[in-house]
């Protein structure tokens, strides 16, 4: 009767609404089939499917629970929900295994009407006697998590208390994690405490490495969000403050893995450690970054470079000289250590005790029926270890130098870990050139690695003219960027603005009046040059590597209203571009692309002035002015019309001499 009711009024106010169709269907629709009246399919007379439509469903399924599976899965894809539980239900008759079915359709109803009715319908579930497997609560627990109903925790809660030792279906630690993961992404860390510490420390049920892996990814997301909204610079002590007990919570859970780790009850791999090196990282102190690569070294055997350890035992020096009696620690904007005394106050363990080896001798101390070998008995790094390494290594003076190291260990093709770089990786390997000023280094990885493998992009480009600009004072630097400027076309960057409006500024760097001056003079990279003869040719080179991108620019502007494509390919740099450049809109393109073209012409005015003209060769001089012509016409039309008495007059001479 309620869902008659619920009908009738939907159709009545589609009726009395003065919309189109689409308003009806959505009215209509989405009405009556978030609500389905208490699943009302699951009547013994579903309104829903027919008989006889069953009955030649039934036909071709039979009791095989593969071809049943399947064909609910093109029934849901289909978003015939109703016709898919009518199915199963009829098939459950005939003595098909229908519990796989049934877990699809929990999943399906709980991604398309929420929490509620899909507890609901796991209670009808059970009410036809059908026993639910370990998983189908795993399967809840995972949409759950997905899942933004702020009911979310509480449901899965109900769901993970319902699965006692003594019931069918028993809890095991991959509910558990499942429950863990709900409460880290709906960021109830009460709840997460609670379940967390229920669990026993050895056993079965004990945690396992994807269960310490959430706990610490948890812990970092929490105190990300509480620190999102605060100002970096303006709220840095805030923000240092917050992330400290995250910190201190993440030492004691990885104490604690170590712990077991030693003693043959835990098999550690690579997630794990990547969450503790993740959390390590955004703590973002010069400690937590030496943390970190002791971190590394312990638990995968990446060997810290001597030059790392240098660093380290000269902050240990300075840690104990600040603690002698009657001296006091200078804090600075970037401590190497933090006071003895405040790590003994706040309980945490030193880092010489945390990080010590996990094998002494080379081979493991316990779990004897393990590989004894080091090298098979550690988590191999993966791409995501380089990048948190090479991230770290610019965190401390000194760092870029020793990441380059680290890359140098990491990458060999004939190395202990061999790790084939991705974008990603190479994107860091740029910024840690970058703090070197390497702009040669960073051309070469360019040209040799990435273009090869198709992954260099806008911000490959952004990023190692960047470098170019901080090694501005390098006298073949413009040769340098020039090249980077000529292989663009070839790779996903094209022709983007970003790129070339950051080789327009290297340009001017290079050509400014304090700059030409220390070039010209004895001591100078071109002392026997005059200013405007430099001036001139530096200029000059930048147009010609310049002008091939000209057109591409051109089209920037003209295809401002085709979706951002040029010629099928996407201008944007995916997710790293977005994050770190904003997304590269059309209309933005086009606005970056204009501006772009009109300093070029800056630039061929700049040739074209009476002091640098005459330093131009013929050949030159008529090609650029035949260049900046164009230019000029593209960017200003309108200033470039005939006038009217130009066109009067035309038609005037044109009438007189008919044939010329």
């Amino acid at each position: 009767m309620a869902c008659a009711n619920i009908s009738s009024k939907a159709m009545l106010l589609s009726r009395t609404t003065p919309a189109s169709a689409v308003f009806r269907r959505v009215v209509s629709a989405s009405t009556i089939g978030s609500v389905r009246c208490k699943h009302v399919y699951m009547r013994k007379e579903n309104p829903f499917a027919s008989k006889e439509a069953l009955r030649r469903e039934l036909k071709w399924v039979g009791n095989d629970r593969v071809a049943l599976m399947n064909r609910i899965e093109k029934m849901l894809t289909d978003d015939e929900f109703e016709k898919a539980v009518a199915l199963v239900m009829a098939a459950e008759k005939e003595g098909a295994d229908s519990i796989a079915s049934w877990n699809a359709l929990l999943s399906e109803e709980l991604k398309k009407n929420g929490p509620e009715m899909a507890f609901k319908l796991f209670n009808d579930i059970k009410k036809r006697g059908v026993k639910p497997i370990a998983q189908t609560y795993t399967i809840l627990f995972r949409e759950l998590s997905k899942h933004q109903s702020r009911k979310a925790v509480k449901i899965a809660m109900s769901l993970y208390n319902s699965l006692k030792p003594d019931s069918s279906t028993p809890r095991s630690i991959v509910h558990t994690n499942a429950m863990l993961q709900v409460c880290s992404n709906h960021n109830d860390m009460d709840t997460l405490w609670e379940v967390a510490g229920e669990l026993p420390s050895s056993g079965p049920d004990a945690p396992d490495s994807i269960t310490y892996s959430i706990i610490l990814n948890a812990i970092h997301k929490n105190t990300k969000l509480a620190t999102q909204k605060l100002h970096p610079i303006n709220d840095a002590e805030i923000i240092a403050k917050k992330k400290i007990p995250a910190i201190r919570d993440g030492r004691i859970i990885w104490m604690e893995v170590t712990d077991k780790w030693r003693k043959g009850l835990l098999a550690v791999d690579e997630g794990l450690i990547f969450q503790m090196a993740n959390l390590l990282i955004f703590g973002g102190r010069r400690r937590d970054c030496f943390d970190l690569l002791a971190l590394l070294e312990q638990s995968m055997n990446i060997k810290r470079p001597d030059a790392m350890l240098k660093l380290v035992r000269a902050a240990e020096e300075r840690t104990e000289s600040s603690n002698a009696p009657g001296k006091k620690g200078q804090n600075s904007c970037h401590p190497t250590m933090e006071d003895q005394g405040e790590v003994q106050k706040s309980g945490e363990i030193s880092s010489s005790d945390l990080f010590k080896p996990i094998y002494s001798g080379g081979v493991r101390t316990k779990a004897a029926s393990r590989p004894s070998s080091p090298a098979s008995a550690y988590p191999l790094p993966t791409n995501r270890e380089l990048t948190v390494i090479l991230r770290a290594c610019r965190h401390f003076a000194g760092g870029p130098a020793i990441g380059r190291q680290y890359w140098t260990v990491l990458t060999a093709p004939d190395g202990l870990f061999r790790i084939d770089p991705d974008r990603t990786s190479y994107h860091e390997y740029l910024r840690t050139l970058r703090a070197t000023r390497s702009s040669a280094a960073s051309l070469e990885i360019i040209q040799n690695k990435m273009i090869p493998k198709g992954v260099a992009f806008t911000n490959t480009f952004v990023i190692s003219l960047s470098t170019c600009f901080r090694d501005k004072l390098n006298p073949n630097i413009l040769d340098i960027a020039g090249a980077l400027i000529d292989i663009m076309p070839t790779t996903w960057a094209g022709s983007h603005p970003k790129p070339i409006s950051a080789y327009v500024d290297l340009v001017r760097e290079t050509v400014s009046p304090a700059r030409l001056y220390a070039d010209t003079r004895k001591e100078g990279s071109f002392p026997g040059k005059s200013q405007n003869q430099l001036y001139k040719d530096r200029l000059l080179d930048a147009v010609r590597h310049l002008v091939p991108h000209i057109k591409k620019l051109q089209q920037f502007i003209i295809s401002r209203q085709r979706n951002g494509t040029i010629g099928g390919r996407m201008y944007d740099d995916e997710e790293e571009e977005v994050r770190e450049h904003g997304a590269s809109s059309p209309a933005a393109l086009a606005d970056e692309s204009h501006r772009t073209l009109k300093r070029i012409a800056g630039m061929m005015k700049d040739l074209l002035d009476p002091s640098i003209a005459p330093l131009l060769s013929d050949s030159e001089l008529a090609q650029l002015k035949t260049q900046s012509l164009k230019l000029r016409r593209l960017l200003n039309p309108i200033s470039h019309m005939p006038s009217l008495d130009e066109n009067q007059s035309n038609r005037a001479s044109s009438s007189e001499n008919p044939n010329p």
